[in-house]
């Protein structure tokens, strides 16, 4: 059998149902690094002691007791904060709609949460000593997560930190058209007061009962419940909570799976890489201001503007851990975890958790067919089509359809607009296969050598990894659902490439996996690892440069009373206000 990277042969035995002091005494300290850098642009300090501590209840302790109740493998000091928080930040929002959506007064979910503490606190004060192993931090570990954090804030503040600048008499919001995040902002400010809000704008249909809104209520928890203010909830609170998980987690499967922390570092730097745009852009289009992202399927654009696509991401690579896990000791409460968490990436993006599911039956066909651990495969169908189920009821129920959603069949739909953007339409049939080879790689840029790995692992072993298995058919089925169809509205985009861009993300898993299995040649593993980064990084670098505007407009004392007046406004009243096309909206965006 091929060494796959990931360790086999672990010895899981210790089991740590607890919290680690050490990691959480080391996540403290990240916390002060981070509060620190705040300050630095100029945010409340009870703010940030408000938001932190919000965290901490809301998503750090529910995730806690989920994972107190399976026997999840750790082998590294971080692994267990990190998976925690993450959990926490999936599956409360998901939970947390119901209440909402019933219209239960917030009493309700208060008290649910001081239960979660008080439950929390005396399972943590009577852990038996005997059910945990305290995992001291490795000094490799403590250096690569600190270079971590830095390389988060950097790359925050060329994009979300410096969205807002504040001001003595109010704030400068960046007058760029390459962000949707004031969007997302004024649904925010809404559901505050309605849920689900009624049609704002930017919207074509006749409500908004037909969106995800997982994000916009876990914003909404931070910032009606510890009293922040919602702006800065979501350019600054919100991200670095985002980045830091999406960051980390592929940290932690480096560390768990065997490999070194040089790996783990450079695969949390590349989940913020590109593609190979860069080469086209630099032959084709030198345009000022020109994003060279805009050729392909990018995974950057969502990645930098606050919508529901990061924490699905989250949601995502959760799956991908817990998976994992599963296939190695076949624990049926993993499974449960899993559905918890698919049906909790459907409420932050719907074609998340519907890849998700569908990916996981598909692994159930492939291990029926083709290996001998079907009990295995049968567990996760049953478990998965009971996932899509509860999605489809939320569809019905919970959001009343899919608003003005279309479905059309348009083969080679995505491969015909790289084209154009590339300026060759007219190219004669007979170069379509080659141009599709081209695209194809140039699309996934440097986790085409994660594609190779998979290819050569199941030509060798055959489907005996699970998880290579569920990473292949995720990919896989991104791709032909962006090739095949026209999903959306009809007059809008085609949503069908958010199921490429969230196989593109995944694909960065099987690079990860081919990382680790070279780590023992040595020349080879320096060398793969700088010509990844170098490859990765330059559009991902450019378009940071384009989303460090100097461009502001101006919100002063005026605004600021108008925007409270319209806050304390009954939401039922007709108040007449200006339409200002050039800039955010005073009574959208930031009223609500």
């Amino acid at each position: 059998m091929v060494a796959t990277g990931i360790n086999d042969k672990a010895d899981y035995s210790n089991r740590n149902l607890g919290t680690s002091a050490t990691g959480l005494s080391f996540c403290i300290v990240l916390v002060i690094l981070a509060g620190g850098g705040f300050l630095a642009y100029g945010l409340p300090f009870l703010d940030t002691i408000r938001f932190f501590l919000g965290v901490f209840v809301l998503f750090y302790i529910p995730g806690s007791l989920l994972f107190r109740s399976i026997a999840f493998h750790r082998s590294n000091f971080l692994t267990y904060p990190v998976l925690a928080l993450a959990t926490g930040t999936v599956a409360v929002p998901a939970l947390y709609k119901f209440l909402r959506h019933l219209n239960y007064p917030d009493h309700y979910a208060v008290s649910l949460f001081v239960l979660c503490a008080a439950v929390w606190l005396y399972l943590v004060i009577r852990r038996p000593d005997g059910h945990a192993t305290r995992l001291l931090p490795k000094s490799v570990d403590l250096l690569s997560s600190l270079v971590v954090l830095i390389l988060i804030l950097v790359l925050l503040h060329f994009s979300h930190f410096t969205y807002v600048l504040l001001t003595t008499n109010g704030f400068q919001f960046r007058a760029i058209d390459m962000t949707e995040s004031v969007f997302h902002l004024g649904l925010i400010n809404a559901i505050s007061d309605t849920y689900p809000p009624p049609i704002i704008y930017a919207s074509t249909a006749a409500d908004y009962s037909a969106y995800h809104f997982n994000m916009h209520l876990q914003a909404d928890l931070l910032s009606r419940w510890f009293g922040i203010e919602s702006l800065l909830v979501v350019s600054y609170y919100v991200p670095l909570l985002f980045f830091s998980l999406l960051a980390m987690l592929p940290y932690v499967f480096v560390r768990e799976s065997g490999g070194k922390a040089l790996t783990g570092f450079v695969c949390a730097v590349l989940v913020f890489g590109a593609d190979f745009s860069f080469i086209p852009s630099i032959l084709l289009d030198l345009r000022p201001g020109f994003a060279w992202t805009s050729f392909f399927h990018t995974t950057i654009w969502a990645l930098f503007t606050l919508n529901g696509y990061l924490p699905s991401l989250i949601a995502l690579f959760l799956c991908i851990i817990v998976l994992r896990d599963y296939f190695r000791e076949h624990s049926l409460a993993k499974l449960a975890l899993f559905a918890l968490l698919a049906y909790g990436a459907f409420g932050f993006k719907s074609p998340m958790g519907l890849q998700i599911g569908a990916a996981a039956i598909g692994t159930f066909l492939v291990l029926a067919l083709f290996d001998h651990r079907r009990k295995q495969g049968i567990y996760l169908a049953i478990v998965s089509f009971l996932a899509l189920a509860a999605m489809l009821v939320d569809l019905g129920l919970v959001r009343s359809g899919v608003g003005s959603t279309v479905v059309r069949v348009e083969p080679l739909i995505s491969f015909h607009n790289a084209l154009s953007k590339l300026g060759m339409s007219g190219l004669a049939i007979d170069w379509y296969i080659p141009m599709i080879i081209v695209v194809f790689v140039a699309g996934l840029g440097v986790r085409i050598l994660g594609l190779w790995y998979l290819g050569t692992h199941i030509r060798q072993s055959g489907a005996k990894d699970g998880t290579l298995v569920f990473l292949g058919l995720l990919f896989l089925s991104g791709y032909i659902v962006s090739e095949l169809f026209f999903i959306g509205n009809p007059t809008g985009q085609n949503n069908a490439g958010w199921f490429y861009i969230q196989s593109l993300m995944a694909s960065w898993f099987l690079l990860f996996m081919f990382l680790i299995s070279i780590e023992k040649r040595k020349r080879a593993y320096f060398a793969t690892i700088v010509g990844l980064v170098l490859l990765a990084a330059p559009s991902t670098v450019q378009f940071l440069s384009l989303r460090a505007s100097d461009q502001y407009v101006e919100f002063g004392h005026d605004e600021l009373q108008v925007i409270d007046f319209l806050r304390e406004t009954d939401p039922k009243s007709v108040v007449l206000h200006p339409l200002n096309m050039d800039r955010p909206s005073l009574a959208s965006n930031f009223a609500g």
